[in-house]
Formats: structure tokens, C-alpha cells, sequence
């Protein structure tokens, strides 16, 4: 007697509640589904998320086996430097006084820039 699968889908919009279905129907486990539904996620949600992007994927395994986190987080440019001085996260930045629009302080330097490291995550979770 064959295996009868289910899959429930979570996802903000049809698009990626349908790339997730379709994943899953075509054979993907879970995982495949998520990504799947992230990435449509990611195309036609960007004025919430998009692939420059960073943040974590829990994963509880099929076997039982504890939960798995895959650090998908950003990372500072120039941070592991051993230039002059290394930069430790949170260095590296100045702020610039402008008068743009009554005055706005811009935050500037290496450190005011990432390395998105979403699509990297779900590269390393599937």
C-alpha cells in the first residue's frame, strides 16, 4: 500500500502558496516547499523581503533528530580584516551631517553595508 503525503502551506500571497504546492506535488519534501514559497516570496513581496536579504532557517529533521539552525544572517565587509586594526561588528561606520531635508545623519563606511546571506541559508538547509 503506497504512502499518502500532506502538505499544508503557509505563504502571503497565492503565488507562493501555489510554487510551494506544485514543489511539493512534483515530489519535494517540505524543505524543497519552503524554499520554494520563500523564493516566489521574495520576487513579489520585496516591500517585505527579497533575495538581499538575511535570517535564519530552523529545520526539525524527519528522523527526530534535534532542530537544525542555518545562520543566513549578514555579514559586515572588512569585519575579520587584519588591515591596521581588525573591525569588530558594530565598528567601521561614521555618521555625516547633511542638510538634506532639514538635516538628515547618513551612516556611512564599511560597516554600514552587508553581504546577504538568505539565499546562501537555503542553499545549506536544502
Amino acid at each position: 500500500m503506497g504512502v499518502t503525503r500532506r502538505v499544508a502551506v503557509a505563504a502571503p500571497n497565492a503565488a507562493a502558496a501555489d510554487a510551494a504546492a506544485v514543489t511539493a506535488e512534483s515530489g519535494g519534501n517540505a524543505v524543497d516547499a519552503a524554499i520554494a514559497a520563500s523564493l516566489v516570496t521574495m520576487v513579489n513581496e520585496v516591500g517585505l523581503v527579497s533575495l538581499s536579504s538575511g535570517g535564519f532557517v530552523t529545520v526539525q529533521p524527519a528522523d527526530g533528530s534535534d532542530p537544525v539552525t542555518v545562520d543566513g544572517w549578514m555579514d559586515m565587509p572588512g569585519r575579520r580584516s587584519t588591515e591596521q586594526s581588525p573591525m569588530e561588528p558594530g565598528q567601521g561606520t561614521w555618521d555625516v551631517e547633511t542638510e538634506y531635508g532639514g538635516g538628515v545623519t547618513i551612516t556611512i563606511g564599511p560597516g554600514a553595508v552587508a553581504t546577504h546571506g538568505a539565499v546562501a541559508a537555503f542553499e545549506e538547509t536544502h
